[in-house]
């Protein structure tokens, strides 16, 4: 363990209270009764400063749920880096409500001084305790964690995968790039969506990659990558758009009329025909894009879509229209 760490914890963890003081809570926190452990918990709560956490720690194995959350609620707010190994135990606890109050409080550490302890838990032999503490760490967009979340990349559970991409898309460094790439093709679905999307923030030299994602057997992949290929202007990226147009799924549809509107090839008149389709989200969508593309001569194709039975269409095609020709009122659809 590091100076540093140890410097750290002893800042933190020196006790305020007396001996004596921390013996009576030791003995009343022990009670037979558990509605006498919540009462003492409850009363420390509402002072909380000078508590040391090694005279609750104990109670995080408590019996009963009750005891068990509200000292992590009072571990939370001792703020001790030292209590973290022992609230990343409980993310496992068997009542489902502590386990998400312990998840809850890990992120509650903000000073740099639990980034280390995170990084140990990211070790853990649970897959959930590695995932909430990457979760943590990720928080802290610190360089210091970069390490842990490469080798995250790797693990498992695609939980813990999925949060280590997302835990390097935080950090950015140019470095990681090729790490993310390559999840790009990471076995399971959502993994390798969260890694298209993380992997498009860079730069356009992962277009081929998105273009071979926007094939991916899943929507929801497809979809982040269409999206994602809406950032770049490439004439191969743009025929792939082109061809997700026609894809069963009106949600990559939808992204992709949407990504057309950075192509600098004239794409309009593959995206008219959307403003008669059956989605309300799609017909918006095309609207929109229209508007973005900049080509007045669509101002025509746009104007019934003033009287779409929804609303949110009828919007869409007005703001488009107005910004085709601003000279143009359009009429009011209501």
């Amino acid at each position: 363990m590091s100076n540093e760490r140890d410097h750290c914890e002893n800042a933190i963890s020196t006790p305020v209270m007396s001996d004596d003081t921390a013996s009576r809570w030791l003995e009343i926190l022990h009670h037979g009764d558990a509605d006498e452990r919540v009462v003492a918990l409850t009363e420390l709560l509402e002072e909380p400063e000078g508590i040391p956490a090694q005279i609750i720690l104990p109670l995080l194995d408590d019996g009963e749920p009750a005891v068990r959350m509200l000292t992590i609620r009072l571990l939370e707010e001792i703020g001790d880096p030292q209590a973290i190994p022992s609230l990343i135990a409980k993310v496992t606890d068997r009542d489902e409500s502590v386990a998400r109050a312990a998840e809850a409080a890990l992120r509650e550490f903000r000073t740099p001084a639990a980034i280390p302890y995170l990084i140990d838990c990211v070790l853990s032999s649970t897959a959930p305790a590695r995932t909430a503490a990457l979760v943590a760490l990720r928080d802290f967009k610190s360089e210091e964690a970069a390490a842990a979340f490469i080798e995250a990349v790797a693990d498992a559970s695609p939980r813990v995968r999925r949060e280590a991409i997302l835990g390097l898309a935080y950090l950015k460094r140019l470095q990681d790039f090729e790490v993310l790439r390559r999840a790009t093709l990471d076995p399971d679905p959502e993994v390798r969506r969260v890694a298209v999307e993380a992997a498009a923030g860079f730069n356009e030299s992962i277009v081929p990659d998105l273009i071979r994602a926007i094939e991916d057997p899943e929507w929801q992949v497809r979809a982040s990558a269409a999206t994602s290929l809406g950032h770049f202007s490439s004439k191969n990226g743009t025929a792939a758009l082109v061809g997700a147009l026609c894809d069963s799924h009106w949600q990559v549809t939808k992204e992709a009329i949407l990504g057309l509107t950075s192509s600098t090839i004239e794409v309009s008149d593959n995206i008219v025909p959307f403003l008669k389709h059956e989605s309300t989200d799609i017909r918006i969508a095309a609207a929109a894009a229209l508007g973005a593309v900049g080509d007045s001569s669509h101002i025509v194709a746009l104007q019934p879509l003033l009287h779409d039975p929804d609303t949110g269409v009828q919007m869409a095609a007005q703001r488009s229209i107005q910004h085709l020709n601003p000279r143009l009122k359009a009429n009011d659809p209501t």
